[in-house]
């Protein structure tokens, strides 16, 4: 049974400054991996947000979702380049939510 297992997941990551389908790509595999080993439920960004909205637009979705639904982060590799993505641990970490990577996570 993977930690995840009837959660519902924020995946979090590097986005802006990636090529689109780099981001896209690696948001996909780690949500399929995440699905094909645990019964969950993931939020991914890049589905979520059109690629013309602006980075602060974004976040705002971002943080609304992971306050007001998710139950843990999943953090994938490079998150900690992203200032998005390190904000976004912040905050789950001051509201109490659980992060991991996606290692720990599939572990």
């Amino acid at each position: 049974m993977s930690r995840v297992d009837g959660k519902c997941v924020y995946l979090c990551g590097p986005v802006s400054g990636l090529p689109r389908e780099e981001a896209v790509s690696a948001f996909d595999r780690a949500g399929d991996l995440l699905r094909s080993c645990a019964t969950c439920a993931v939020f991914s960004p890049v589905d979520a947000i059109p690629e013309d909205w602006s980075h602060e637009r974004a976040m705002r979705l971002c943080l609304r979702w992971l306050i007001n639904y998710a139950d843990t982060v999943v953090t994938l590799p490079g998150w900690e380049a992203s200032e998005g993505a390190c904000l976004e641990v912040a905050v789950a970490k001051a509201i109490g939510l659980e992060v991991m990577t996606l290692e720990e996570a599939i572990a």
